[in-house]
């Protein structure tokens, strides 16, 4: 029920809140209780033992935004702002920059890198102080090099292949949608079918880019590039879950596919069928379209003869994305005038054949608009998935910051 002195670490700067030697507060953890306190003689900060405290001395849990530094919080607590991290792990002391009791290795947690700090941290290769592209240190602190001919060639193949993974599984989605019409599912429910890979297309694509990558005689990855590369496996199955995601998001119901998907064995709904395999075939055709948009960008920028326009790192790789965007346009606008044709045309009312996040759309072109920022955001997150990349997604499909899209599997 008592308290005890915490001593300063060696470099402690004398500001009174970046100092806590957690080896000498746990010389008195006998006495550290649900009220114990731990007052640096030096500085004038309090740290306080959160409550549920267990008596040994390491089993606090953050509590940030209350003001009080407790022991697993990244550094003084001033209202929620707790500073950024450098990591220090395995000496035995808790530092500012810690996140986690250490003992030696025992329990420490590290704060990820800080990019642009001047120091080369863990999964680093350069820290120029800065976050520059294009001067020999990317802004992911990667070295940049240019890919010679051989790496050029394995890049193109991983893009295509994102691109390939993309549109095979979109023929997935709409052969699910037509088979479940049909009653041709035999006993897979309609979500299972997006996944079952029922002729192999996927596999087969996974065995092709392995070929490609380790064979000696038929490889195109046998100089690996510095960057962008995934193994086949990872790759593809990087991509799928994002194109399903797109279906599911921006056209059915996930909670109950079957209910989304029209009868095609009742002659009466034949309109309503065409009109729905039509919707889903044109907002593929979009996802297509951001992609090879990026993969063509990606190709002319890793042979730029001009070297500021040359892709040399993940980052200047990213600057791809956007990329001939009147193209999209163009996929958006076929996407609404396909919809007046085979739908309203038809006799028949879009919205009673599609669910998901776009079904409340106004008009052809509003659904048009919505497909094209789910798009947007599965197509990027395919792009990171597939190629080792790191967009801001979230961005990427309204331009705004607001956690509207995340990956697959992370939840929508």
């Amino acid at each position: 029920m008592g308290s005890f002195t915490c001593g300063c670490n060696a470099g402690y700067s004398g500001d009174g809140v970046s100092c806590v030697d957690q080896n000498e507060c746990l010389q008195d953890t006998d006495n550290c209780s649900a009220d114990a306190t731990c007052t640096n003689t030096v500085g004038s900060f309090t740290c306080e033992c959160n409550p549920g405290y267990q008596g040994d001395g390491v089993s606090c849990s953050s509590h940030c935004s209350d003001s009080l530094w407790n022991f697993d919080e990244t550094g003084l607590d001033c209202g929620g702002s707790c500073p950024a991290c450098a990591g220090t792990c395995e000496d035995g002391v808790q530092n500012q920059e810690e996140t986690g009791i250490d003992c030696g290795g025992s329990g420490c947690t590290t704060c990820a890198p800080i990019c642009g700090n001047g120091a080369v941290e863990e999964g680093e290769s350069c820290d120029e102080g800065d976050t520059a592209d294009r001067d020999g240190c990317s802004s992911r602190c990667q070295v940049e090099a240019s890919q010679d001919k051989d790496q050029r060639k394995c890049l193109s193949l991983q893009l295509a292949t994102v691109a390939k993974a993309a549109k095979t599984q979109g023929k997935e989605n709409q052969q699910c949608v037509r088979a479940a019409g049909k009653g041709k599912l035999d006993a897979l429910t309609p979500s299972e079918c997006l996944s079952a890979d029922r002729k192999d297309r996927l596999s087969k694509l996974v065995s092709k880019l392995e070929e490609m990558q380790t064979d000696p005689d038929k490889g195109k990855c046998l100089t690996l590039p510095d960057f962008g590369y995934e193994m086949a496996a990872e790759l593809v199955n990087g991509v799928t879950p994002e194109d399903i995601a797109f279906f599911e998001q921006g056209f059915a119901d996930s909670a109950d596919l079957s209910s989304t998907i029209v009868d095609a064995t009742d002659r009466a709904l034949k309109n309503e069928a065409n009109c729905q395999a039509t919707i889903l075939k044109v907002s593929d055709k979009v996802v297509d379209t951001y992609l090879r948009n990026f993969v063509t960008c990606a190709k002319k920028g890793l042979g730029a003869r001009a070297e500021s326009e040359r892709i040399v790192s993940a980052a200047t790789m990213e600057s791809c994305w956007g990329s001939q965007s009147d193209k999209v346009e163009a996929a958006l606008a076929k996407h609404a005038e396909l919809n007046v044709k085979k739908c309203s045309e038809k006799g028949v009312d879009w919205s009673n054949v599609v669910a998901g996040e776009c079904a409340n759309s106004a008009d052809e072109a509003g659904l048009a608009s919505c497909v094209g920022e789910i798009a947007a955001c599965r197509s990027c997150q395919m792009l990171n998935a597939g190629m080792g990349l790191a967009m801001d997604c979230d961005q990427a499909d309204d331009g705004l910051a607001n956690e509207s899209c995340v990956a697959a599997g992370a939840g929508l």
